[in-house]
Order: structure tokens, then C-alpha cells, then sequence
């Protein structure tokens, strides 16, 4: 990833490692860059794992929203 890529998606990284800290049941973003995207999921949670941290669902607000619409 390019320094500017990560500069893009740095907030939502750090979000993420704070939402897996406090065990959070799901991540919502704007998945900038699409960085987060599902074929990027596997290398989430194994890294989650090797930190002994919970994964937690990423999804954006559409997702997030469509059980409550």
C-alpha cells in the first residue's frame, strides 16, 4: 500500500484495532479505498487472532442499517 492509500484508511485501522480491543460486535465504515473489503476479511482475522483480539464484522452503514429499515 502507498503512503497516501494509508494515510487514506489510517482512522479507520486505528477504529478497528480499538473496536477489536474493546470487543465490539461490528465495525461500521466507509470502507475508504476498500481497503476493508471482503477478500481482505481472511487477512483480518488471522491477523486478529495472532494479536489475541476478537474480530469484529466490518461493514458499512448500508449493511449496518439494513436491519433496523
Amino acid at each position: 500500500m502507498k503512503i497516501k492509500s494509508a494515510k487514506k484508511v489510517f482512522y479507520d485501522a486505528l477504529n478497528y484495532a480499538l473496536a477489536s480491543y474493546a470487543e465490539i460486535d461490528s465495525f461500521v465504515t466507509l470502507n475508504r479505498k476498500d481497503i476493508l473489503a471482503n477478500e481482505f476479511q481472511p487477512t483480518v482475522m488471522r491477523i486478529n487472532e495472532e494479536m489475541r483480539v476478537k474480530y469484529v464484522e466490518i461493514k458499512t452503514p448500508k449493511q449496518f442499517l439494513a436491519p433496523l429499515i
